[in-house]
């Protein structure tokens, strides 16, 4: 009776209905708000700074809460990044084994970036 709704060929492939695309969706969505009001403050910091030394740049990112905007954004903006190349990965990958390698090497690409991030602005801060 449990599938009952599925083909045979689902049934032998081992293919669901998409369990967890809901959660997916809103975390994206979740992001892409997030992303669009740090990029209004992202857009008039930057301009701010135009013009200045390096040593008035450092200074004013050492402020906690800049540097905490940052962090966000640059977490926010790659797990967006990575939950939408999962989606066109999942949808136009065909081969299940190059599918689950791509999803990984997005994945450990974009954690290995916002390490790298986070890492910089603790140098910056002298920690």
């Amino acid at each position: 009776m449990k599938n009952k709704y599925r083909s045979d060929l689902s049934i032998a492939k081992n293919l669901g209905s998409a369990a967890s695309g809901s959660a997916h969706w809103w975390r994206q969505r979740f992001t892409a708000i997030i992303m669009i009001l740090i990029t209004g403050w992202l857009f008039c910091f930057s301009w701010s700074l135009s013009g200045s030394e390096l040593t008035q740049i450092i200074e004013i990112i050492k402020k906690p809460y800049n540097i905490i905007i940052l962090a966000l954004f640059t977490i926010c903006g790659f797990y967006h990044a990575s939950l939408g190349m999962q989606v066109i990965i999942e949808d136009y990958v065909h081969c299940r084994l190059m599918r689950v390698a791509l999803v990984l090497f997005i994945q450990i690409i974009s954690i290995i970036t916002v390490i790298s991030f986070l890492v910089a602005v603790l140098h910056i801060m002298n920690l």
